[in-house]
């Protein structure tokens, strides 16, 4: 339902089983192209974004409009430098996408980043949903037009 070809959605859920006191805040940073009006496609990064991660607020959505693949998601981390990453000078600084950012005068690291080269991959199922209530399930596919578990997973399944 509410299937608009333009849009795309990066979702990301705090760790299933985490401590009940764990809260962790990330910016997220969305590049793709997109014909910006013009008959020929230019690369597009979207706007930074911040969120918070903790019992309240289970998940985020990333929602960015873009005309063609690849998406690439560059995902931040406040105040934690991965330990794969901090003593690597030589990748810090050829990151594509920066290593570092500042946001309200915080430092984030790079946590992740993601790439994807078809709409739809990877969608939760009941399987990650098992992890939450049932109201967090329902709240995350609602933002996608159901309210059914069931045809949700039935149409992740079969797209």
């Amino acid at each position: 339902p509410n299937d608009d070809d333009r849009k795309y959605v990066f979702w990301m859920f705090r760790p299933v089983g985490a401590e009940p006191t764990l809260s962790d805040e990330f910016l997220i940073r969305g590049t793709s192209w997109t014909y910006q009006g013009k008959d020929y496609l230019e690369f597009e990064e979207f706007p930074v974004r911040h969120y918070k991660l903790d019992p309240d607020n289970p998940f985020l959505l990333y929602e960015f409009y873009a005309d063609f693949n690849p998406m690439i998601v560059t995902i931040y981390r406040k105040g934690i430098e991965k330990d794969i990453y901090k003593d690597d000078k030589v990748f810090q600084n050829q990151f594509f996408a920066e290593y570092e950012r500042q946001y309200n005068g915080e430092k984030y690291y790079l946590y992740s980043f993601w790439i994807s080269k078809a709409d739809g991959e990877h969608m939760p199922t009941k399987h990650l949903f098992k992890g939450f209530s049932e109201e967090v399930g329902l709240d995350f596919i609602s933002h996608f037009g159901y309210s059914d578990m069931n045809e949700w997973n039935h149409n992740v399944y079969n797209p």
